[in-house]
């Protein structure tokens, strides 16, 4: 893209998108034989760069060991219909209340909504109370924990603000005036979660270098 920010493209990942093409292209190479081996190699490789590898082991070996008990067939169906409660449970205890600490270290307001936790759009805000026109934002752009992003809303019209985070923006939306993808935390998956039980986690440590980076964007601006 360059510097030229008008232009319209659809961010892909590896990690899904293009391994799910892979697998489609797969699936309709049957009568070309050498074609089908050379995609189930790359089929592989994005796997391996991805860190899916071990997970497809992981998912393999728990379901060779629970397939023949009735037993352990009940529990894993039991936990797997739980497992969005527990990503609930996790936000609320330990992000919340980090995050709270955090925006008193900045003098800042905590937003964060606990009704729609895990929905498509769901974050939080940061705001200082004095600001009537900005905040903050950090948003999962899909369901599930996925596609986090953060950067600057206006929660209401300011021309100059406004124009001043679009063109500094690496990214822009209507939503949002300026916004950033969340590097290497961008989803949560079973290798995040447990992330949250470390003392100095590295999830925490990254959101509030996001907000250092932020503030400082907007440090000399009056109309905040």
């Amino acid at each position: 893209m360059g510097k030229n920010t008008d232009i319209n493209y659809y961010k892909m990942s590896y990690s899904q998108d293009i391994l799910q093409w892979v697998n489609e292209c797969i699936s309709i190479s049957v009568d070309n034989p050498i074609v089908k081996e050379t995609l189930i190699q790359y089929k592989k490789l994005v796997e391996k760069i991805t860190f899916q590898t071990r997970s497809v082991e992981m998912t393999n070996a728990i379901i060779k060991q629970i397939i023949n008990s009735k037993d352990d067939i009940k529990s894993a169906i039991i936990i797997a219909n739980n497992v969005d409660e527990l990503k609930i449970k996790l936000i609320v205890k330990y992000l919340k209340p980090e995050l709270i600490k955090i925006a008193k270290k900045y003098s800042l307001l905590l937003d964060f909504p606990e009704d729609i936790i895990g929905q498509k759009y769901w974050g939080w805000d940061l705001y200082k109370k004095n600001w009537t026109t900005l905040r903050i934002r950090f948003e999962f752009g899909e369901e599930d924990f996925n596609e986090l992003i953060y950067g600057f809303v206006l929660k209401k019209s300011s021309k100059s603000l406004d124009n001043y985070l679009r063109k500094i923006a690496p990214h822009k939306s209507k939503a949002f005036a300026f916004y950033e993808w969340f590097d290497e935390f961008q989803y949560w998956n079973e290798e995040v979660f447990p992330l949250f039980l470390n003392k100095n986690n590295d999830i925490i440590i990254s959101v509030e270098n996001k907000i250092n980076e932020l503030l400082k964007i907007i440090k000399d601006r009056k109309d905040l």
